[in-house]
């Protein structure tokens, strides 16, 4: 129970959720970092929302659009950029301010790291109930096996999870696809556990039920 409970809370700080920064003044800018803020570097002569922004690709092609907003406490405007895929982003103003944005690609080390780390102890789990002994009472070593099995499915929806989430970070869009693979993923490993469990006590009553008989017909010495 102890296992499930700090594996469910890994799966909850991924991805962490982090507060919105100035984006210009970000040494590096991820899509970790975003969204972020652009922020005016003076107060403009009239009201925040009577000026609208443009974004765009590298291509150059418009990709998005918004008035600014008043940035609070200040005198100064503001508005949040969300753009997450590795690149180069231009921005117009119609004040007539312009500016360019890199996103650059995540280091994904650490995330690796962590991938690698939950797939060596998915196929250790796996490993272990195939192939290990825990007990020389059949019924006690089935109920073993299986509960490895279920632990194993658990850990399998945890790293599709952290993949996604390294997809994230490499500036991918975990959208369409490959979010439907997260969310199916998810939904199936929770029902392949429910599946599992409820053919494990039935099987373990089938076993019991079967060791008795043999002791009660003198069969188990």
């Amino acid at each position: 129970m102890r296992i499930l409970t700090l594996l469910m809370f890994l799966l909850m700080m991924i991805p962490a959720i982090q507060a919105e920064k100035d984006c210009i003044t970000l040494e590096k800018l991820s899509g970790n970092n975003i969204p972020c803020q652009l922020i005016a570097p003076f107060k403009y002569a009239n009201p925040c929302n009577t000026y609208t922004i443009k974004f765009y690709n590298s291509t150059p092609e418009e990709i998005g659009r918004t008035t600014l907003t008043d940035y609070t406490g200040t005198d100064l405007c503001n508005t949040s950029f969300n753009f997450t895929k590795s690149g180069t982003y231009f921005f117009n103003v119609s004040s007539g301010d312009s500016g360019r944005i890199i996103v650059e690609g995540e280091d994904n080390m650490a995330s690796l790291a962590i991938m690698g780390f939950f797939m060596v102890i998915t196929l250790t789990i796996f490993w272990a109930a195939f192939k290990l002994t825990f007990s020389q009472n059949p019924l006690l070593d089935f109920i073993i096996r299986r509960g490895l099995y279920l632990l194993g499915v658990l850990f399998i929806s945890a790293d599709v999870a952290v993949a996604m989430n390294i997809a994230a970070l490499a500036g991918l869009e975990v959208q369409g696809l490959l979010r439907m693979i997260l969310i199916i993923s998810q939904v199936g490993a929770r029902v392949m556990i429910l599946i599992m469990f409820f053919m494990t006590f039935l099987q373990s009553i089938s076993m019991w039920k079967f060791e008795k008989q043999k002791k009660r017909m003198g069969e188990d010495g």
